[in-house]
This record gives structure tokens, sequence and C-alpha cells, in this order.
């Protein structure tokens, strides 16, 4: 019988991955230096060139897929990380320590260099030279009055779909986006800081509680070139929540920022479900607001709303409580950390931050249409 030598399929596999690892890893430091030495000459390429031709091309690519390229991203990553602790088990401290730094720095690095310099892009307010105010209480109460009008008046001309198209809605929303950032560029001359439109932008349905549980309703990934909702959200937040997704996949990180875009682009809507959405968004923020300020005042009124408003607000609370939290208080901290150290100050409060963006704007007669 005769005798073949075997290859270590790992020793192949540590090759590989440490050749794609440094190729990326160089990406990251080059664009890292030329960030802090070029500044303004390197967000007007990463921002107007490099990023939208890389997300075009993942998107184009792993677009074609019949599933959420989560699927395949993620489980790639983990079992690249999972061998290289089989490695450390099995004895292999040098293979199994490579394997698992390499795993780390190419998703540490991807993010970067496929998304994460957005980060350093002036936020819409910065962009305008906004001063933002803080809304009063009275300004609040006022809005929430007329929320509930302008929602009362949506909720007679649509029925909320059981079923959804979600390819539909998306191309519904993304001509609603791309129209509203036209505006947007135009009216305050942005230039080297104007939005980008976007074309073939996905965001895919995860299981229901794959995101609840984390206490999020949608994520962009930046290796997935794909956003993704949670399908156990009330069909009241899909439209909205998407649109919020969308935005980060056209590159715009702050939370804000993507709350102000998507409530002042679908609030226009011709679509009255999509327009009841980012008005029943911008709503439940305000109702966060008064809550805080006079819990009383706020559930009075609440119980004085139309009833089939009253119906939604409550499939909203009670689809957000089907699913038990994985992490508790600790996640908002690890994300607000992020979101921090990734130079949004407000950590977390960037969420509701667009409310007083809102305010100023209309306080200034600035008001965006």
């Amino acid at each position: 019988m005769s005798k073949f030598t075997r290859v270590p399929i790992h020793m192949s596999n540590i090759r590989i991955s440490r050749y794609v690892t440094f190729a990326l890893g160089g990406v990251y430091l080059w664009f890292l230096l030329w960030s802090r030495l070029g500044q303004a000459s390197f967000d007007v390429f990463y921002h107007q060139y490099w990023y939208p031709f890389c997300s075009s091309i993942g998107s184009a690519i792993l677009g074609v897929l019949p599933f959420p390229s989560l699927y395949l991203i993620g489980v790639g990553l983990l079992l690249w990380l999972f061998y290289g602790i089989y490695s450390l088990v099995r004895g292999r401290w040098l293979s199994g320590l490579e394997t698992v730094l390499c795993s780390l720095l190419f998703t540490f690095c991807s993010f970067y260099v496929f998304w994460g310099f957005n980060y350093r892009l002036p936020s819409f307010v910065d962009r305008i030279s906004l001063e933002v105010e803080q809304p009063t209480n009275e300004w609040i109460i006022s809005h929430l009055e007329s929320q509930a009008q302008k929602m009362a008046q949506l909720r007679q001309e649509f029925v909320i779909p059981d079923e959804i198209d979600h390819q539909q809605l998306q191309l519904e929303l993304q001509s609603s986006l791309n129209d509203f950032i036209g505006i947007l560029n135009s009216q305050y001359k942005l230039g080297d800081y104007s939005y980008r439109p976007r074309t073939g932008m996905k965001v895919q349905d995860l299981p229901k509680g794959f995101l609840l549980r984390l206490e999020t309703s949608g994520v962009y990934l930046s290796q997935t070139f794909q956003g993704h909702i949670d399908s156990g959200l009330s069909h009241v937040q899909i439209p909205f929540t998407t649109a919020h997704e969308m935005l980060h996949g056209y590159g715009i990180t702050e939370e804000s920022d993507c709350n102000l875009i998507a409530y002042l682009a679908c609030r226009q809507s011709p679509n009255p479900w999509v327009a009841y959405s980012a008005e029943m968004a911008f709503f439940r923020y305000l109702a966060f607001d008064q809550i805080a300020t006079d819990r009383e005042v706020y559930f009075t009124f609440r119980s004085e709303l139309p009833q089939e408003i009253i119906d939604d607000l409550d499939d909203i609370n009670e689809k957000l409580r089907d699913y038990t939290p994985l992490f508790g208080p600790i996640k908002d901290k690890i994300y607000g950390a992020y979101l921090k150290s990734n130079g949004i100050s407000e950590g977390m409060a960037n969420y509701s931050f667009f409310v007083k963006v809102l305010y100023t704007l209309e306080n200034n007669e600035n008001d965006l249409d």
C-alpha cells in the first residue's frame, strides 16, 4: 500500500488568512495615516469615491444571494475565529493565536475600510453650521397634538399589510430618500459633503427576535454591505426602520442624521403607510421627551387618542416586549461607548437628537419640506 504525504490543512489556512489580513490591514493603515495628514482630501476621496465604489460592488455581488449575506459572511468570520480557538485548545499555540488575531483584525479593519471611516464626516448640523437648541415643553406638547392629527388622518387611508413585499417597499423608500437627498444637497449647497443617492441598497429581514433580543430593531453591517431589520417588529415600524438602515448604507453614520432624513423623506411619501410609519416614529420620540418631563400629562393625552392609534402604539410595545433582552443595561453602555469612540459625543442620546434639530430648524424658520 502506497503512502501519501498529507499537508496539514491548517497551514494553508494560516497563509491565506495572513495574506488577506495583511493586505486589508495595509489599506486600513494607509487610510488612517491619510485621514490624519490629508484630512479634507481623504474625506472627499473616501466619501465621494472609495465608499460608493466598494458598497456598490459589494452590494451587487452579495445581493444575488437568495438569503441575507449576514448568514454567509457572519458564519465565515465565526468559523475563522473558532478554528483559531480550536487550534489553541489542541495545543497549536502559534498557529491558533495567529488565526484568532487574523480573524479579529480582519473584522476590525474591514469595518473601517468598507464603511467606518464615514464617521469622520461632519454631521448634518455641522455641515450647515446649525446651533442646536433645546425644545421647550410647550413645543413638544403642541407637536404631540399636531402629530396625533396627522396620524389620525393618514390612518384612515390604508390598512397595515399582514404580508410585506420588502423588495417593493425598498424601491419606494429608495425613490423617496434619493429625491429628498437631492433637495437637501441643493437647499444647503453641501458641495463636497453632499449626501450621495444610492440604488440597489438591500435591507434584509432577519428571524423574529434575532435583533430585538439585542434591544435593537435594525443594524447595518459593513462586511455584508446590507442593512438588516428584525421581522418581529410591528408592521407599523417597518418602513421607517428600513429607511433608517438604508441611510446607513448611504454612508451616513450618525443615528440622529438617519432618523432626521428618514423622517423628512418618508413623511412626504405618496404611500400613506410609509408616511404614517415616519409620523409614528417622530410621535414616539416626542412622547419619550414628554414622559421624562411629565408622565401623567402624556398618558392622559394618550388615552384620548383615536383607538386605532392607541392600538398601533400598544402593538409596537407588545412586539418589543415579546423578546427578553439578552444583555440588559450593559448593551446600552457598550453601544454608547462605541458611538462615543467614533466621535458621537451624545452616545445613545444621539438617536433622539434629531428632535432638537427639527425644533431648531423650525424655530429659525428654516423648516425642511
